[in-house]
């Protein structure tokens, strides 16, 4: 079988690794202020039990979405590839639903919360079928460890680009007007397309692998759902998930009610900004890292460090908080860093398995694991401030009537789920991620494998 051998030049890397600021800005954006945008700043906003139960129907949808697109992708065979043909295509549609997310109408509760559940399924869809085809190349165009360690590095800086547009900017905008977030949805609605058609001009697929044939979709998610390195791998993703959108999510509220600064004050958002900034200073040092140590256990040391760094929230002196995050940072950029490393060593070894590369399967799976931790987090939080505000449970009488109140303060409680729920979901992953097979002597036999396969099949 005649293939060509693609050869990526630093300039190609680029314009495909901008692309993850096209991931970053529009999900980030939603998991983090979905919730405070749809609960607080409208007027009359949704109550928070509303937006946590619309959040765990759009998880529900993603049970299904998100494995079924990653299967259709792997499945797809166009003159132009399995994954740039869902970039190409698809992009227009998804930012201009992204964009609508953020102008509900001006109706009662009901409207809009049908706007709000619609609007975030149309999201979520065609989110996973941009990204999934995007990310998907990654472990196709970019074979080797070195490699993977170079193209991880410029993707995750760019990353971080985009969550601190994400979460920094909204951290500025007022708390009762939608006005100024309907025009900050349509500046990232631009960049969001601008950045993923750049990326197609650094896009290779090798067409050989759409010729190879396919499992069965039964099949294809029992083969999955029984690989003992992406199980460990995606458990212990959906608890960095988890922590990782519940600590976002909280964070309005932990500002206006920990903290006690307004969003007019650029305080609250230079806290955030120098997370990321220390997570940017932080990524030639996990490099090195993981050139040295392997995935795994830097993995692993990473979520050791963001544990005890996400204590410092319990200083609600903002100025003494500046400097007790940076560890968060450090955390956050292995997090960040090692995932899609894992996934593609996770593919390399389900290829010598099954003969075949399926990319997008796997990371149609550990998308829906992504959103299924927004829906946890949306429970977490929605139950905590409903409660904070008082939630009348009606048993059969108007006099038969239950009242759930939390005690202690809002600001105890929000500072209670930034650092405690978030720890042990993280130390939940340490332990699970001990189990994780592919490293040392393993997996440099599964890389050997994977090569002579390739060189068999023509598509090394």
């Amino acid at each position: 079988m005649e293939t060509e051998k693609p050869s990526f030049t630093k300039r190609e890397k680029t314009y495909w690794s901008l692309a993850a600021i096209s991931s970053a800005v529009p999900y980030q954006m939603f998991s983090a202020y979905i919730f405070y945008f749809y609960e607080t700043v409208l007027n009359p906003g949704l109550p928070p039990i509303y937006v946590a139960l619309g959040l765990v129907i759009w998880s529900i949808w993603n049970a299904l979405n998100d494995p079924l697109l990653g299967y259709v992708s792997d499945h797809t065979k166009t003159k132009e590839g399995r994954r740039i043909p869902y970039i190409k295509y698809g992009t227009i549609p998804f930012v201009i639903i992204f964009f609508l997310v953020w102008i509900p109408p001006g109706a009662d509760l009901i409207v809009v919360f049908i706007y709000f559940l619609t609007m975030i399924l149309l999201f979520d869809t065609l989110y996973t079928m941009v990204i999934l085809g995007w990310t998907s190349l990654f472990p196709e165009m970019y074979k080797t460890h070195q490699e993977r360690v170079e193209v991880t590095g410029m993707r995750q800086f760019f990353t971080l680009i985009g969550a601190i547009l994400a979460y920094v900017v909204p951290s500025f905008l007022p708390n009762v007007d939608p006005v100024p977030w309907i025009m900050v949805g349509l500046f990232f609605t631009i960049i969001t397309a601008v950045f993923l058609f750049i990326s197609l001009k650094g896009s290779r697929e090798d067409l050989a692998y759409q010729d190879e044939g396919a499992l069965g979709f039964k099949e294809t998610f029992t083969v999955s759902l029984t690989n003992k390195s992406f199980l460990t791998f995606v458990f212990t993703h959906l608890c960095i998930q988890y922590g990782q959108t519940l600590l976002t999510s909280a964070y309005p509220y932990y500002r206006d009610y920990a903290l006690k600064i307004q969003p007019e004050n650029l305080l609250g958002g230079i806290i955030l900004l120098l997370v990321f900034v220390y997570a940017i200073l932080t990524i030639p040092l996990w490099g090195k890292l993981g050139q040295k140590y392997g995935n795994r256990k830097c993995w692993i040391f990473g979520l050791i460090i963001s544990i005890f760094s996400l204590q410092a929230f319990w200083f609600t002196a903002p100025l003494i908080l500046l400097v007790l995050i940076f560890p968060l940072g450090l955390g956050l950029m292995s997090q960040l860093f090692f995932m899609d490393n894992i996934i593609a060593d996770i593919v390399d070894e389900d290829e010598l398995k099954t003969g075949l590369r399926r990319e997008s399967t796997y990371f149609g799976m550990n998308a829906f694991v992504m959103r299924l931790a927004v829906a946890f987090q949306a429970l977490t939080l929605g139950i905590t401030l409903q409660l904070t505000q008082g939630f009348e449970l009606v048993l059969s009488l108007p006099s038969n009537t239950i009242r759930l109140v939390l005690t202690g303060s809002t600001e105890f409680w929000i500072t209670f789920i930034m650092a405690i729920p978030t720890a042990i979901a993280l130390g939940i992953g340490v332990l699970i991620m001990k189990y994780y097979p592919l490293h040392g002597d393993y997996l440099i036999d599964v890389k050997k494998r994977v090569k002579e396969l390739h060189e068999k099949k023509g598509t090394e």
